[in-house]
């Protein structure tokens, strides 16, 4: 993992032990509103330039994305019936989350969102937490690819899955500096990763209670190799070596001059929740950021030093910061490098 040290004038005793990451730092730092800034655009792509692709940042757009997941979970028996129709968790409060919409027309036609590490953990930690503290023992950095749906009239669109992992493959390699992606998968889609996307199964299958008990594979991918085979794909580098690399998706992905404006587009649209959202999603209608442990909550105050989340403010003791283990990262005395 790669946070850094925070240092501020009146760092409390909590935050001499827990190193918050850099990507963590208080909201006042991003953009003020959650609306594209003016004259930024959204990326068409289609066969006929009939797809628009954006960050969701908006209240319309977030809630676009979480109605289309539900709606496909709920086709797939990956979800139940339930009279608030969105699907969202914790990670999806948090402002580095990155979340994008693909519409056709005025219909939400595909998103995806990407997950970087904290200590909530990632997703995939509910039953993979041995993989993917493995990966955080050798300094990797990943990130989990979440949340993925396509609407059912555009299931058989290969260019709108590949603008989806090609975009959060550049968020995550650039933005967020991540060394791997995740991603938890059904057995019977893994294959699809590893030829297409040249994932590698790590771990075993296993029941995945958040989708209704259905059985997952975690898969990985080295975004370093990744990066190798794009780039030999559009003749910008060697050929990579080891395992087949030819018939892949890799040859539609972004070139480097294109991958260079989409870094770009990124940081232009990159805003985190703001207040009114998370209290009306996270507190009001379902009570994430008040359940959470003390440990927890004081992280999320951090995340957003001049919000009042309704979650109660924290003193935090020596001895109530170190009794809290959140995802790993809460440990005394731990530091890491930064690569960013």
């Amino acid at each position: 993992m790669s946070p850094v040290c925070v240092t501020t004038e009146d760092r409390s005793l909590f935050e001499a032990t827990v190193h918050l990451p850099k990507i963590y730092a208080p909201v006042e730092t991003w953009p003020a509103a959650p609306e594209p800034p003016a004259g930024r655009e959204r990326i068409r792509f289609g066969r006929a330039q009939e797809y628009t692709l954006d960050l969701a940042a908006a209240e319309a757009e977030r809630l676009k994305c979480w109605s289309l997941v539900h709606a496909e979970y709920l086709a797939c028996g990956y979800a139940s019936p339930q009279a608030d129709p969105y699907r969202y968790s914790l990670h999806d409060g948090l402002p580095d989350t990155a979340t994008f919409l693909a519409m056709a027309g005025e219909r939400a036609a595909g998103t995806v969102s990407v997950f970087p590490d904290s200590p909530l953990g990632l997703p995939a930690d509910e039953i993979f937490k041995p993989e993917l503290d493995a990966l955080r023992r050798d300094r990797r950095t990943p990130v989990e690819i979440g949340r993925l749906a396509i609407d059912k009239a555009h299931k058989n669109d290969r260019a709108l899955l590949i603008t989806l992992f090609d975009i959060l493959s550049i968020y995550s390699r650039r933005l967020r500096r991540a060394t791997d992606l995740v991603v938890t998968v059904n057995p019977s889609h893994a294959k699809f990763y590893e030829k297409m996307l040249l994932f590698a199964r790590i771990g075993s299958t296993r029941d995945l209670g958040s989708v209704c008990g259905a059985p997952a594979v975690l898969m990985q991918l080295d975004l370093a190799r990744q990066r190798q085979v794009i780039r030999w794909a559009h003749e910008e580098g060697p050929r990579p070596e080891g395992g087949e690399v030819g018939r892949t998706f890799y040859g539609h992905f972004s070139n480097r001059e294109d991958e260079a404006r989409r870094v770009e587009w990124l940081r232009a649209g990159m805003c985190p929740p703001d207040e009114p959202f998370l209290r009306k999603y996270f507190v009001a209608r379902r009570p994430l950021i008040p359940g959470l442990s003390p440990a927890l909550r004081y992280f999320f105050e951090k995340c957003y030093p001049s919000y009042s989340l309704g979650s109660g403010r924290i003193a935090g003791t020596e001895q109530e910061s170190r009794a809290e283990d959140a995802g790993g990262w809460l440990q005394e005395g731990e530091r890491y490098e930064a690569d960013m």
